[in-house]
């Protein structure tokens, strides 16, 4: 039970919490997968039936860690081996405002049935080298785009027709309300 609570405790952590460097972040993602693997000495060493339960329980964790470890593994990240020509994600713009910024990123690690993503995210500081994040809109299929200031804790995104072909078809010019503290 408690590894289930630490498990998705660390899954929500890294869904909205990120490092400004790559490296801590993915360390992170590591121990929090390696975790149930440490559980399993102690699940052996209950009587039977606990032993039974504990390793139907254990085995759910076991096997999504194990998968996501192989997924990374095949993936691979180039920005910790300091290979940015070929890291996927690309940020097109930025802009800063009192105590957030709001990032317009493209992100090209879809692979065959989607090529690009493009998503503006909102980036608030927590502490040195650790800010929270919010997803605020993505677009699939998008290539590029535009962010402009409208006025106070608002943005327009402005992402243009794509070429023929690209699976982007529509032209994008929207505004959107934005959050000033850290929890939201």
């Amino acid at each position: 039970m408690l590894l289930g609570f630490v498990f998705a405790f660390g899954k929500l952590f890294v869904r909205t919490f990120r490092f400004t460097h790559a490296l801590p972040n993915y360390v992170f993602e590591a121990v929090l997968l390696v975790l149930p693997f440490f559980v399993i000495p102690a699940v052996l060493r209950l009587p039977r039936i606990a032993k039974y339960i504990g390793l139907v329980v254990l085995t759910p964790f076991l096997f999504i860690s194990l998968s996501l470890m192989i997924a990374s593994a095949i993936w691979g990240a180039p920005e910790l081996a300091g290979n940015y020509s070929t890291a996927c994600m690309e940020e097109l713009a930025q802009i800063k405002r009192g105590t957030y910024s709001v990032h317009l990123v493209r992100d090209g690690c879809g692979g065959a049935m989607v090529s690009f993503v493009v998503f503006v995210e909102q980036r608030i500081p927590v502490l040195p080298g650790l800010y929270r994040f919010r997803m605020i809109d993505a677009f699939e299929s998008a290539y590029e785009g535009k962010l402009t200031y409208v006025g106070p804790d608002q943005i327009r995104v402005q992402i243009p027709k794509g070429v023929e072909g690209s699976g982007w078809n529509g032209e994008i010019d929207r505004v959107y309300q934005l959050k000033k503290r850290a929890l939201f």
